[in-house]
């Protein structure tokens, strides 16, 4: 968890933001379409957001001190980049299934409570969000909230509650794009209680879309085992499509600080874990 104790942490987090910045005018000079301001998944955006960060300092205890950080972010990068064309958003934890994490209701309770996160879109909506993605979970300690997983893949139904929840908080000039769509894959994936022909990734992109759950659905896994879904979708050719099979290598080079793509329909990403799972051994993530 965070710990903000002297004076030498809390300036660290000010110049934080000066990175934040700076970040986004090198993408916007770069010729970049826009950026995305993590506030999720455990990086500092969370833990700074969370209600654990209950500590008496400018970005911690009340609830307007700990959104002040991301507000701040959002003010500077709008002053600084006056390009009405280049786009800023978020991709938001709702939910971190953490006791005191970011979507509950206090500092030593694990009770969901919206509130904070759903305030908290509404600002970056006024501060200039052109959108927002909608995740949910810990890649750390919850990684099947995050990315749903074969083992426990009905925790992609909460993500649907998560997305529909946003969408009625903001304006239409919001996009609100949806994740955790990659478990569905082509329906063979363990969901329990469903249809055949209503447990895969394009029966429920498509039904979300149509209900106004969600504006987009972001796929990622998925994007590594096949880029070219989309390209597949449209013309028709929905047999040729190379299916994530869940098995979550990607997720593993990544955390290694590896070139990351799928182990297990491309050749160079699977040479690539074999040969650091020889030198650093396999990593075992916890999907409790």
């Amino acid at each position: 968890m965070l710990h903000f104790y002297s004076t030498k942490h809390k300036d660290e987090v000010d110049e934080i933001i000066d990175q934040f910045v700076l970040g986004a005018k090198i993408a916007h000079d770069a010729g970049a379409d826009g950026v995305d301001i993590k506030l999720c998944h455990g990086y500092l955006g969370t833990q700074i957001l969370r209600p654990y960060n209950d500590r008496n300092w400018k970005y911690g205890g009340p609830w307007e001190n700990r959104r002040r950080f991301a507000y701040e972010i959002y003010e500077r990068i709008a002053k600084e980049i006056s390009d009405p064309n280049f786009l800023i958003g978020s991709k938001i934890t709702m939910w971190e299934g953490i006791p005191g994490g970011q979507g509950c209701a206090g500092p030593d309770t694990s009770c969901m409570d919206l509130s904070e996160p759903l305030d908290l879109i509404r600002g970056l909506e006024e501060r200039g969000a052109d959108f927002i993605l909608v995740s949910a979970g810990n890649p750390n300690l919850t990684v099947a909230l995050a990315h749903p997983d074969k083992r426990v893949p009905d925790y992609a139904y909460l993500h649907h509650t998560f997305q529909r929840e946003v969408k009625k908080v903001v304006s239409p000039k919001v996009a609100v794009i949806g994740s955790a769509y990659s478990v569905f894959r082509d329906g063979k994936n363990g969901f329990q209680g469903v249809e055949e022909g209503k447990n895969n990734l394009l029966y429920w992109g498509d039904k979300n879309i149509r209900d106004g759950v969600v504006d987009l659905v972001a796929i990622g896994r998925q994007s590594f085992a096949d880029p070219l879904l989309p390209v597949k979708l449209k013309a028709g050719k929905t047999q040729e499509i190379k299916w994530c099979t869940l098995c979550d290598n990607c997720m593993e080079l990544l955390v290694r600080q590896k070139n990351t793509g799928c182990a297990t329909h491309d050749r160079e990403y699977a040479s690539i874990l074999t040969e650091a799972r020889q030198k650093e051994g396999k990593i075992k993530f916890k999907y409790a």
